[in-house]
């Protein structure tokens, strides 16, 4: 549907000529493809018709009023005068009615006033698209982003995750912004990149989701170095890749598993060896390998039950051992400060013995056997 793009005017006029000053602004009009055109001018509706007006394109008449009306073959059917304010409606726009417009208004008194303005007709933006160079970005190659679209293109601005693009070491624009180009594809690089394009009288977003592709790299392998014969080893190979990637186990140049986890019953000795884990990326087409050592033995090992009761009886024999320790080196040094007091202390009196009641005379005929003795005077 049409609609009717209204030029306000605001200003005064003045005797004798006027280059647009009162009649239309300097500044331009924007209008789609079949909008109608409204060039208002300021003047106040008169009773007294103006002796002349005249609208030109260019160089090239539209219509004009003097004495009668007078349309341009081309304009037939698309201008409506209006009489008592000199404003012109010019309906059915195309692109070819792009340019400058002037009037030329003359009163009952002499009065010339003229008035400019450029209209600018666009083509509403639509079909924005963005397409990439390639349909499988990975990580280190180069790749553009287009930005295409139908109709007038003034401005494209270029937004990754809703926020600015501006140029960086890795990214670049060119012709005007309708090309992103990556010098080299980062997995950052992955995201959500918008192009909006636009005229002064419309715009369009368009998105493409980029999802950058990389690895298998960093594979790592998970699980012990020694089993016991006849117990269950349990391998994990996981690596770094978009999309995840897919596994095989190899040993002794035979597949053994296609998966990321390796379960086996070690049956024997011969069980031991090197399990080489193969990551490979279907979409990079590339791939890694890692390889993990696995000695199959039959030494005994103790449970834990086992183990946590040695290590209480270590610990009560430490403390037996210290406290022992303890008690030996006290008594010892009590020993030593008994036999190192003065002579001159006073120190309590022996205890009685049966040896306190003879006299030393008496203490020369001490028998062997202290159950019997004998009084020499008896």
């Amino acid at each position: 549907m049409m609609y009717l793009t209204h030029l306000l005017v605001i200003g005064v006029s003045f005797g004798g000529l006027c280059s647009g000053v009162g009649v239309l602004p300097q500044s331009r009009i924007d209008a789609a493809v079949g909008d109608s055109v409204m060039f208002t001018t300021s003047l106040d509706p008169i009773q007294t018709p103006f002796t002349s007006i005249r609208w030109m394109f260019g160089t090239k008449d539209i219509t004009s009023f003097d004495v009668t009306n007078t349309t341009a073959p081309e304009y037939e059917g698309r201008v409506t005068l209006y009489m008592s304010t000199g404003s012109l409606q010019l309906r059915n726009v195309t692109l070819n009615d792009t340019g400058e417009y002037n009037v030329t208004i003359t009163r009952a008194d002499g009065t010339v006033m003229n008035g400019l303005t450029t209209l600018n007709v666009w083509e509403s933006v639509s079909d924005a698209i963005v397409t990439s160079s390639t349909q499988v970005p990975v990580e280190g190659i180069s790749i553009n982003l287009t930005c295409d679209a139908s109709g007038s293109i003034v401005t494209r601005e270029w937004t990754k995750n809703g926020l600015p693009l501006n140029p960086s070491a890795n990214i670049f624009f060119s012709n005007e912004k309708q090309v992103l180009s990556f010098r080299a594809l980062n997995r950052k690089d992955s995201g959500r990149y918008t192009c909006k394009t636009s005229n002064p009288i419309s715009s369009q977003e368009a998105t493409y989701f980029m999802v950058v592709t990389y690895g298998p790299e960093n594979v790592k392998i998970s699980g012990p170095t020694e089993v016991q014969v006849k117990t269950t080893l349990k391998l994990s190979c996981l690596a770094e890749s978009l999309p995840a990637a897919s596994y095989i186990w190899i040993k002794n140049g035979t597949t053994v598993a296609s998966s990321f986890e390796y379960i086996n019953n070690m049956t024997g000795f011969s069980d031991s060896g090197e399990y080489i884990c193969q990551a490979t990326n279907d979409i990079t087409m590339t791939m890694s390998e890692v390889t993990h050592r696995v000695l199959v033995s039959d030494h005994k090992t103790l449970s834990a039950g086992a183990i946590a009761g040695i290590t209480i009886a270590c610990l009560v024999v430490g403390i037996g051992a210290v406290v022992g320790g303890i008690f030996i080196y006290k008594y010892h040094i009590g020993r030593q400060n008994n036999r190192n007091r003065p002579a001159d202390r006073q120190t309590q009196p022996n205890p009685p013995t049966i040896s306190n009641f003879y006299t030393k005379e008496d203490n020369q005929h001490v028998y062997e056997n202290p159950s019997t003795i004998y009084d020499k005077n008896l």
